[in-house]
């Protein structure tokens, strides 16, 4: 009798010890990328083309159990199955340990990968789908592409893949941290549906977005993020304007420490905005926030963040906790953490393509599943795309956000599962 096969298997990393515990039907912790291509998927050879990408990253093949004291990923034989999108866009994919964390999809033109946040962040997750895209636009058009297609720009190394960089720069001898953030302002309305999100995209060009920001002596980010603070400011009641409006924007650490890791390694910071005497013009709020980046955004504070929160994990008492009773805790610290958020808006960034596949497509977008609002952005070319997910139902957030770049000059196509009854609401 042959002896039992032992199974590889990973810690969570810091940032992904959070979202099991805190997984629920209305936020399940997915996100999602696509790619719409120019003409319809042939779910043949996507299946081929994933078959390829997930040899490049077999640490995705993995499963989550739980143990006595923590979670962690286990290696799974299950491959990855190439399927019709049919159920709405981030749905729950972690519920038991019998599932990867993972799904590629498609739907006309759209390659569709969803994830779940423990498995990865959002650069992993682009990495991965870039590999699928490259490897199905590859086959797709071996005649123009010729005999040496062009291929993904990611390089690394399996072990680098693997890497948890949080391990690897927790300082723990630095006892520096952060100032914390004050409550903040709740958005109020009618939710949809558990299980439901309510998505509104914006595509524009990106020469735009960049000519709009360089005019008002601001980055894209810093733009955006000024322009959300603002279009939230204007949906308060007078009465909530003691609080401040308090977005969440996630960092992607990679760009301060040196990792080329395809597991979670971000980090967040607040921008924070007051409006208790008022909404004032965007030319006033720029500069606030633009200070607010210039201080938050340095390698010293992305430090002192990463070490308080690692510093929990490797206290020796929470190490022997039992997982029921850590469980509990995270709920309850994730749940205070909720209140010091009003909203989250992420700029994945460019995601770039080898030029001969261009062609064939037409834009990237990304959103997540959230229990609140969350603005997510990327590019590819000059197509931008601006794509809002929320629990709410009411459209009006970012309907005022996507009118204030219009009244910049920004030329915007509108796409969104509202019917027509709730956009014109």
């Amino acid at each position: 009798m042959n002896p039992k096969t032992s199974k590889t298997w990973n810690r969570l990393d810091n940032a992904a010890k959070i979202f099991p515990p805190t997984s629920t039907r209305r936020d399940p912790k997915v996100f999602r990328f696509s790619c719409r291509l120019t003409e319809e998927v042939d779910p043949d050879l996507l299946q081929k083309a994933l078959d390829g990408a997930i040899r490049e990253f077999p640490g995705f093949c993995c499963i989550l159990k739980r143990g006595a004291f923590w979670y962690y990923l286990e290696e799974s034989p299950l491959r990855p199955k190439v399927c019709e999108e049919t159920e709405p866009p981030c749905s729950t994919l972690y519920k038991n340990s019998k599932k990867l964390l993972f799904q590629v999809m498609y739907f006309r033109q759209h390659i569709v990968l969803e994830v779940y946040h423990a498995l990865t962040d959002g650069t992993g997750a682009i990495q991965f789908l870039k590999e699928v895209v490259c490897r199905y636009l590859a086959l797709r058009h071996p005649d123009t592409l010729g005999g040496n297609p062009p291929v993904s720009d990611y390089d690394a190394s399996f072990t680098q893949k693997m890497n948890d960089s949080f391990d690897q720069y927790y300082n723990k001898k630095n006892k520096q941290r952060n100032p914390g953030d004050p409550p903040a302002f709740q958005l109020r309305g009618l939710k949809t549906p558990e299980g439901i999100l309510t998505v509104i995209e914006g595509l524009c060009s990106s020469r735009e977005v960049l000519s709009a920001a360089k005019a008002c002596g601001v980055t894209a980010t810093v733009l955006l993020t000024s322009v959300l603070l603002r279009a939230i400011g204007l949906d308060m009641r007078v009465a909530d304007r003691k609080k401040p409006v308090v977005l969440t924007i996630p960092v992607n650490l990679r760009n301060y420490f040196d990792s080329q890791s395809a597991r979670n390694f971000f980090s967040l910071i607040p921008a924070v905005m007051e409006f208790r005497d008022g909404v004032p013009p965007l030319d006033d709020i720029f500069p606030l926030v633009k200070e607010q980046f210039t201080s938050r955004l340095t390698k010293e504070y992305l430090q002192n963040r990463l070490d308080g929160l690692a510093g929990l994990e490797h206290n020796p008492i929470s190490r022997i906790v039992p997982l029921p009773i850590k469980d509990l805790a995270m709920k309850a610290a994730y749940h205070i953490s909720e209140r010091s958020a009003t909203a989250a808006l992420s700029n994945v960034g460019i995601i770039r393509i080898p030029e001969p596949l261009m062609p064939y497509i037409e834009f990237f977008d990304v959103f997540t599943s959230t229990p609140k609002l969350q603005l997510c952005v990327c590019s590819c070319g000059d197509r931008m795309t601006l794509c809002f997910s929320s629990a709410f139902a009411s459209p009006d957030v970012p309907r005022r956000f996507f009118r204030m770049l219009t009244e910049m000059g920004i030329s915007m196509t509108i796409i969104t599962n509202l019917s027509a009854e709730e956009e014109t609401a």
